[in-house]
């Protein structure tokens, strides 16, 4: 099952949830019919300018059937925990490396310059 949540922000710059959907799976066409009914609910609003999600290609590839004039943005919190994850990893399976190794390499993927 995979949880869709849809936020917009409005005219004030603030953050509303206008739909969600429980989809029985994470197939391309649970997402086509997701955005389908997204659209038609928010027909009377402004078009949809940008999506922003994981990169799950599923989302990647209904975006570009229902929202083909949309922008498909990534999420910076999911980039930035990949590469996190990533990083820290090669510094936790070398033996000789110090905690000041492991900070920097956490600045390094979070792009991150002050103190940790």
């Amino acid at each position: 099952m995979s949880l869709v949540i849809t936020s917009i922000v409005d005219n004030l710059g603030k953050t509303v949830i206008v739909s969600f959907g429980l989809l029985c799976d994470e197939k391309i066409s649970s997402y086509v019919w997701y955005f389908e009914q997204l659209v038609s609910c928010l027909r009377n609003s402004k078009k949809i300018i940008a999506v922003i999600t994981d990169q799950d290609l599923s989302i990647r590839s209904a975006i570009r059937q229902v929202l083909p004039n949309s922008r498909h943005l990534l999420c910076a919190l999911h980039l930035i925990g990949i590469n996190l994850k990533r990083a820290c990893h090669k510094v936790l399976l070398s033996e000789r490396k110090s905690e000041e190794d492991f900070l920097n390499a956490v600045r390094k993927a979070s792009w991150c310059r002050n103190e940790i």
